[in-house]
């Protein structure tokens, strides 16, 4: 009788360091707690890509700024990309893309235009740059003297206008018959009307900005931003 007394005794102690380690760590009462701790939470928005940072449904464009040959001081290599130039330079501008909604590049023959836009050298110009399109890279190219230009960073934009493509009234083929010739089938082809597209949003990437330096051999001071 007091072997079995002895067991029970050893086992209430035993069970009382259980419950002892389960209210430490409830920060309560083992038994019947039902207290519910409720974490406080952070909702994060992020902010919305604007609509013409490089970035498009129907457009894939690949755009940068290089150098010319016989500039001076001399540059590296001709057409080596850059976004940094001395003042007195010239700016190539250059553009490859692709029209995803008719799945061609963008050509002559199917874009109207392609203009870059650039604060001028007076307060509240801006410099229109037309470019053109070379058969022998598939390139749209168009260049800019810096010239009386002040040094500072000067944002741009580069606005693609495609041409119209007509649609086309498809036909049912039909076998000839006595009387009738036979009549092709051809596909219907639904009109795509011009659309507009515009790259590079001044501050988005380094790609939609030209740096002007007075000096390319001297550390660049300015933080001067245009446009």
């Amino acid at each position: 009788m007091k072997s079995f007394t002895k067991g029970i005794g050893i086992s209430a102690v035993a069970l009382g360091l259980g419950l002892s380690g389960v209210a430490t760590l409830s920060g309560g009462s083992a038994l019947g707690d039902t207290t519910t701790t409720t974490l406080a939470t952070t909702t994060t928005t992020v902010a919305a890509i604007p609509a013409n940072a490089g970035i498009s449904k129907d457009f894939a464009i690949n755009a940068d700024t290089a150098t010319i040959s016989g500039e001076t001081p001399a540059v590296d290599a001709a057409c080596s990309p850059t976004n940094t130039f001395q003042i007195g330079q010239t700016v190539l501008f250059r553009m490859y893309g692709q029209d995803l909604v008719t799945a061609l590049p963008l050509l002559a023959a199917n874009t109207k235009s392609v203009t870059v836009s650039i604060p001028g050298t007076t307060a509240g110009s801006t410099a229109k740059v037309a470019m053109a399109y070379s058969t022998r890279d598939g390139w749209w190219t168009g260049t800019l003297v810096t010239t009386g230009y002040a040094a500072g960073n000067y944002n741009y934009t580069m606005t693609i206008v495609t041409n119209p493509v007509k649609g086309v009234k498809g036909v049912k083929a039909e076998k000839a018959t006595k009387g009738h010739k036979a009549v092709k089938f051809v596909k219907a082809i639904k009109a795509i009307p011009s659309m507009t597209y515009v790259y590079g949003v001044g501050g988005f990437d380094n790609q939609s900005t030209v740096t002007l330096v007075t000096s390319l051999t001297t550390p660049a001071t300015t933080t001067t931003t245009v446009g």
